[in-house]
């Protein structure tokens, strides 16, 4: 925060009409440019606010006179923000001063001001100016006598305090204003549940049932490249955190560890996303032992994972459920420029997909690696659009012993629910009957589909429809791939229609 503070100095005199007050210069406590500006950057997104007078800063206060005194807030911003201005009046009623046009008060506050600026294009800095002051003026009332300066004391002030922060991702002017460094997970709390953003400052460990909570419909928290451990879950579910409809959730800028430990790994979730919500991660360096997990029935959720790595040991990484069958066609799901691996524990034979996307909504990857254990991703239905990309299957599902009579790969057989399909860096299409009732797409563009290892037993990729037409497009012609129809519904790879179930082959051995 910028401060602008002038400390009140008492003079007393015998003839009250004549007494006055002297202002001087205070100390300043931040820090200052080499212009001597007062100035501050608060939660840097090319946003600088700077708070300075222009004005003598010697005042002499004689009753029913006014001085000029001009406080003024320059905001330089790249993206629309909202300005605020705290007033400290502690001049027992001895100054009169009035806000400045264009100033609200804060909803709560009796002191704290604020107003919008909006640039004309985001991402090009722009600079605003501000009068604090109406008329950038301070008067003092007739009515003042010496025996009013004399129980002033010494210790008088008028201070002002100017901070500006983005508006994107705030629900209101009070949120955005609420922000606070935090170096405790009960200042975490609190600090959420006043409606504010979370800025760490030390490692913090806290309780999922606590953060839960204190989700609402603008939760911020920026790590600062700090870590937040969040242990447990809430009671009686199997989530860490949820994300309850008409709710939000930003994490970014630093390391979340998800300890979830909860008794069934197959239900295991780290986020859960519900109709309605959102959540982002930011350049965000996830550890969890659980997935983050789009809820059974959700529409209209959106889940956004940016400039992120996500390392899970639990059958997932990121996962949806088809169990209402109606619902997940509004669903969208945002990978950019991300890391995503899914593992699953030893003791679990390495069953793990990166990524099921088993909804009729959107999914979309661009820049990013995608590595499973079984899978790298599965499209059972929806749509899958995915560009610049690795997705890669490791083939460790075929490194652990598995008996006699199993089918690890599943590359036969029936199919069942979940990523219990088989084997492969992509999965495209569905094989069960009355499940799933839509149709499965994947545009692949500069897509690079690889299995680490064991390649010669599982494909690249894997087709299947029986109700629902199936299309794969931008497929490279080296890719192998397996394809299976069992009814009366199409399979399409780069425009060529699949009539008969395949051996493992080549895309252009399809082709021709």
């Amino acid at each position: 925060m910028a401060t602008s503070k002038k400390s009140i100095a008492t003079k007393a005199s015998a003839i009250a009409l004549a007494a006055t007050l002297v202002i001087g210069l205070g100390s300043y406590s931040y820090l200052y440019d080499s212009a001597g500006v007062v100035k501050n950057t608060f939660n840097t997104n090319t946003i600088d606010v700077d708070l300075e007078e222009t004005t003598d800063p010697d005042y002499e206060i004689v009753p029913g006179t006014s001085q000029d005194k001009d406080p003024t807030v320059t905001v330089t911003t790249s993206v629309d923000a909202y300005v605020f201005v705290e007033v400290d009046d502690d001049t027992s009623d001895l100054v009169t001063w009035a806000i400045a046009n264009g100033w609200t008060l804060l909803d709560g506050y009796t002191n704290v001001y604020y107003r919008e600026v909006t640039v004309t294009e985001v991402g090009t800095e722009e600079t605003f100016t501000f009068e604090v002051l109406e008329g950038s003026k301070v008067s003092y009332s007739s009515d003042i006598t010496n025996d009013d300066m004399m129980a002033a004391g010494d210790n008088v002030t008028l201070s002002f305090t100017a901070k500006a922060i983005q508006k994107d991702s705030f629900a209101s002017a009070v949120a955005a204003y609420n922000t606070q460094e935090v170096s405790t997970s009960t200042s975490l709390v609190e600090t959420l549940a006043s409606g504010g953003a979370a800025i760490l400052t030390a490692n913090i460990e806290v309780a999922a049932a606590d953060l839960n909570d204190v989700v609402d419909e603008s939760t911020i928290i920026d790590l600062n490249g700090q870590t937040l451990t969040i242990t447990g879950t809430i009671t009686g579910d199997s989530s860490s955190i949820d994300i309850e409809s008409g709710e939000s959730m930003t994490i970014s800028n630093g390391t979340l560890v998800i300890e979830n430990g909860y008794s069934d790994p197959l239900k295991s979730i780290a986020i859960s996303v519900s109709s309605d919500s959102e959540l982002t991660l930011d350049n965000v360096d996830m550890t969890a032992d659980a997935s983050v997990f789009v809820e059974k029935g959700a529409d209209n959720a959106t889940v956004n994972i940016i400039d992120s790595t996500i390392t899970s040991s639990n059958y997932y990484a990121v996962s949806t459920n088809a169990g209402i069958s109606t619902s997940g066609q509004s669903v969208v799901i945002n990978i950019e420029n991300s890391t995503l691996t899914a593992t699953n524990s030893p003791d679990s034979n390495g069953d793990a997909s990166a990524i099921l996307f088993n909804i009729p909504g959107t999914l979309n990857i661009t820049d990013s690696t995608i590595t499973g254990s079984r899978h790298g991703v599965i499209v059972r239905c929806g749509t899958a659009n995915i560009s610049n990309s690795t997705i890669t299957d490791t083939g460790a599902i075929l490194d652990y012993d598995y008996g006699t009579n199993k089918n690890p790969t599943r590359l036969s057989g029936t199919w069942s629910s979940g990523n219990e399909v088989p084997a492969a860096a992509l999965v495209v299409g569905n094989l069960t009957i009355g499940s799933y009732p839509y149709a499965a797409t994947a545009n692949l563009s500069n897509v690079t589909l690889a299995v680490s290892s064991h390649s010669d037993d599982i494909p690249a990729i894997y087709v299947a429809s029986c109700e629902y037409d199936t299309t794969v497009t931008g497929a490279s012609d080296s890719d192998t791939v397996l394809s299976r129809n069992s009814g009366s519904a199409t399979i399409k790879i780069n425009g060529t229609t699949v009539d008969t179930n395949t051996t493992m082959t080549t895309v252009s051995a399809l082709s021709n």
